[in-house]
């Protein structure tokens, strides 16, 4: 069915692919499991998982998902992203970034669009929409948190 082919089980449960994991476009998943941390940066040209810890940077051209007990202290690049655990560290999500209800995030986001669950925290800086580039109105590296909205007359 779907074009393939009929094969015996090996005894394996890993689903078959018809692409290889080194191919270009392919929707490579890899897997950061409870109980695991890692110090340094990753880089995946596919989807990533996280449930365990990160102490480094991220770059995923695919989708990334952090599990409620997940957490990452670096800055995050992807193309999508569904957050459920602590984020300390800048998001830049190309297409749509979603805070799930455990979600806590400390750091500035760039997204086109956001979506933010009833008791999602976040504390920070966001720009939305075409490039999410900001407003402008800021210098570079200054950030709009610690400013007063003017008085009203």
């Amino acid at each position: 069915m779907f074009n393939r082919k009929d094969q015996k089980s090996s005894g394996s449960s890993a689903p078959i692919s018809s692409s290889s994991p080194t191919s270009k476009g392919s929707d490579v998943r890899n897997i950061i499991g409870v109980g695991t941390t890692i110090k340094g940066d990753i880089e995946t040209e596919g989807s990533i998982r996280i449930d365990g810890v990160l102490k480094g940077n991220i770059q995923a051209k695919g989708k990334l998902v952090m599990g409620a007990e997940s957490s990452v202290e670096g800055d995050i690049i992807a193309e999508n992203a569904d957050i459920e655990g602590k984020v300390t560290g800048n998001l830049q999500i190309k297409q749509r970034l979603e805070l799930k209800s455990t979600a806590k995030v400390t750091g500035d986001i760039r997204t086109k669009r956001l979506v933010i669950d009833e008791g999602a925290i976040f504390e920070g800086a966001c720009y939305m929409g075409e490039g999410s580039k900001g407003s402008g109105n800021q210098k570079r590296n200054e950030s709009p948190r610690g400013k007063t909205a003017p008085k009203a007359n």
